[in-house]
């Protein structure tokens, strides 16, 4: 197992481990399932601040979700960066320009979730998340497709 698959591995891992604390304990305890970095189609300053709200409310459930957006996404991000950049390494310096990119990105929703918890204005917290979302969502996809594609080329050319 080479080093980038490792890494993809762990990041595949976390990622899970994400996907399973919202959707098993935070979604069910919120209004509508409603999770901000995961609303592609956007939504009221209004929900934000509802989900603001029952967040600061909800005891473990709160405090694991800011842990997610404190801890455990960003272990994501950076296992997701590295594999990037691993992937791509035929072009280093566009790769690591496009990992420091999402990086930047995904911790910027991060911090604006974090905000709009915090006490920040959450009519604010939506007006720029929205875009912020969106642009992580897309350059996610974007790199992990561009990755897998670079690697199953790798590993072709290394079967001739």
């Amino acid at each position: 197992m080479t080093t980038q698959t490792r890494i993809g591995a762990a990041a595949v891992l976390v990622f899970v481990l994400m996907v399973v604390l919202n959707n098993a304990f935070v979604a069910p305890a919120v209004t509508g399932g409603f999770l901000p970095q995961s609303a592609l189609m956007g939504y009221p300053p209004e929900q934000l601040a509802r989900f603001v709200d029952e967040i600061g409310g909800l005891g473990w459930i709160g405090g694991a979700y800011r842990a997610e957006l404190v801890v455990i996404d960003p272990i994501f991000i950076g296992l997701f960066a590295l594999w990037v950049s691993l992937a791509l390494r035929a072009a280093p310096k566009a790769a690591l320009a496009l990992a420091l990119v999402y990086t930047c990105v995904d911790l910027t929703e991060n911090g604006l979730l974090l905000w709009a918890l915090s006490g920040g204005d959450p009519a604010a917290a939506a007006t720029l998340l929205l875009p912020v979302t969106r642009v992580k969502l897309g350059l996610a996809a974007l790199l992990f497709l561009a990755g897998r594609a670079a690697t199953r080329r790798r590993m072709a050319e290394a079967g001739r």
